[in-house]
């Protein structure tokens, strides 16, 4: 069960991002997305991805930026 909503949660993220033009956003955008998929929490979901290459976090003015490696495309 842990392992099928953390794959369903990365999936969502992924795809969340995937549909932006410039592959990227804002975390606190992100944050205020309601995830259908999994009931694990943002943090956790952005630490996986970040971890496991698929994204990088990218300081900004406006807040921290979220943008998809090749990896995750």
């Amino acid at each position: 069960m842990f392992l099928s909503g953390c794959r369903k949660g990365r999936g969502e993220l992924i795809q969340l991002l995937k549909k932006r033009p410039t592959k990227d956003m804002l975390e606190k955008m992100i944050k205020e997305k309601k995830l259908k998929k999994t009931s694990l929490g943002h943090e956790y979901l952005l630490h996986d991805i970040i971890g496991s290459g698929r994204a990088e976090r990218h300081r900004t003015p406006m807040g921290d930026l979220i943008r998809l490696t090749k990896k995750g495309l």
